[in-house]
């Protein structure tokens, strides 16, 4: 995706991926939490309306669903993107070894994050906030099964391909 041409397709568009997805997920759980505050603090507001008191209320009430169904779109959208720039690199298939070794330190890098984020999930200020986004959390604590099925579905595309064409 990132480097066109490149033998090591495989690798940084699965990396990327790993990247992508705990950097959203953090953002969309630190987002929460901040909104949690301020809808807080405009229903304790005796100035504001009450038009825009449920206004807020309403739009806390769905961030969880829409940002969770959000993640679980993007996550989707990349493995497209990652599986049809894997198709549009020629490659020959005597990389395909090196990809499966290089895919383990893929999956690696993937447990540390898996890891960070159960930590960061875990944490008292964040527990609760993560337990609103069912989806989110379980594809970032299991992401090992789903690099390992991205990454395998982009070295089929990457050397598979030769088979058809």
């Amino acid at each position: 995706m990132f480097l066109k041409c490149k033998r090591g397709n495989a690798i940084i568009d699965s990396i990327f991926f790993i990247v992508v997805m705990v950097i959203f997920g953090l953002v969309v759980l630190i987002g929460y939490q901040l909104f949690g505050d301020l809808n807080t603090d405009i229903q304790a507001n005796s100035d504001l309306s009450n038009t825009s008191k449920q206004s807020s209320a309403d739009l806390y009430a769905r961030y969880p669903s829409f940002f969770d169904g959000l993640f679980l779109f993007l996550m989707i959208l990349l493995w497209g993107f990652v599986l049809v720039a894997s198709f549009m690199i020629d490659s020959h298939p005597i990389f395909f070894v090196f990809a499966i070794i290089l895919l383990v330190f893929v999956l690696l890098i993937g447990g540390s994050l898996s890891n960070f984020w159960d930590e960061i999930s875990g944490d008292d200020g964040f527990s609760t906030e993560a337990n609103s986004f069912p989806i989110t959390d379980w594809i970032l604590s299991n992401i090992i099964i789903v690099v390992l099925i991205v990454g395998f579905s982009v070295i089929i595309a990457l050397y598979g391909k030769s088979r058809i064409g």
